[in-house]
């Protein structure tokens, strides 16, 4: 299965290559029944073709979408990135189809998937953004984040398509994460703070009988040595690319937050280093927290600030 640095030597090999036609084209993977190369039009655009013998049973209609295009051209469908900006996304979603086909033992069901795959990844190269993240937006998708690449690192591999799927935070499921044996709640602050926001009383209430534990990240905010989103971002993709992991749902995520892989440069000059993530067991007695259980009728909705002091007793790691 390809990762992305095996795709960097096929974009430097094409370079090398003999232009035929309107392109320079090379063969993606050595499997004969998956029929993609990469190609670099006349004018220095990048490509993926997929050739199919049924062309003839698809619309032949040019789809145009915000820099990115999908056009038929004899024998083959043809994606061209049209903004090299997006090079990044482009070569992600080149992963992503090839892990699609390799998945699907049927050849004749490679050309709908194929195109299906850049209706949905279309949207990852928009240009604009309507909603910038408050501070404490970032902070929090940035605990979120740390959490994911601490559990990816620990995990293996073998398991890195599950722990992405586990996170569910942006999705709007009721807790940040829904691991196989339990949730986790993620909270995010800076050093200097000592408490935390509860949004509502659904955060800290458990899903029936599985456990619920709150991972509390601790952040420093430091300009030199710091990390900002986008570094983090990327630092979580080369892991998910190193376990030949679909990329998909990364993507979908941070589109969740109004936001695209390229997008994310524009919180740069917020960078931060991790001091700590500290873990609780909120099932234990006596955990400080209102949820449905002990709140009187007719409260509907709660918001609260829990200072992380009081919770000493409860913690886990």
């Amino acid at each position: 299965m390809m990762n992305r640095a095996d795709l960097q030597k096929k974009w430097e090999s094409i370079k090398r290559s003999r232009i035929d036609g309107q392109y320079k084209i090379i063969r993606l993977t050595s499997n004969t029944q998956i029929r993609l190369f990469v190609a670099i039009n006349e004018t220095d655009d990048r490509a993926l073709m997929i050739y199919s013998d049924d062309i003839d049973s698809i619309d032949r209609s040019p789809i145009t979408k915000e820099n990115i295009s999908l056009d038929i051209k004899d024998d083959a469908v043809v994606l061209t990135l049209t903004n090299s900006v997006y090079q990044d996304v482009f070569d992600d979603l080149i992963l992503s189809i090839d892990f699609t086909l390799l998945s699907e033992d049927r050849s004749d069901n490679h050309l709908s998937l194929f195109i299906t795959k850049y209706v949905e990844w279309s949207t990852f190269f928009r240009n604009g953004f309507s909603q910038r993240l408050s501070f404490e937006q970032l902070i929090g998708l940035y605990g979120e984040l740390t959490v994911l690449k601490q559990t990816l690192l620990s995990g293996g591999q073998f398991i890195h398509n599950d722990t992405i799927s586990s996170w569910r935070g942006p999705f709007g499921d009721v807790h940040d994460f829904v691991f196989g044996e339990y949730d986790m709640e993620v909270k995010t602050k800076l050093c200097k703070t000592s408490s935390i926001n509860i949004s509502s009383k659904y955060q800290l209430e458990a899903d029936g009988a599985r456990e619920l534990k709150l991972s509390i990240v601790n952040l420093l905010s430091d300009d030199s040595k710091g990390h900002a989103l986008h570094s983090l971002i990327l630092s979580i993709r080369d892991i998910l690319d190193s376990g030949n992991s679909d990329l998909n749902i990364l993507h979908k995520a941070l589109l969740m937050f109004d936001m695209t892989l390229e997008s994310s440069v524009e919180y740069d000059n917020y960078r931060f280093t991790l001091d700590s993530i500290n873990v609780y067991n909120t099932m234990l007695e006596g955990f400080p927290k209102l949820v449905t259980a002990n709140m009187s009728v007719g409260i509907s909705s709660v918001r609260y600030k829990l200072d992380t002091k009081a919770l000493k007793p409860f913690i886990i790691r």
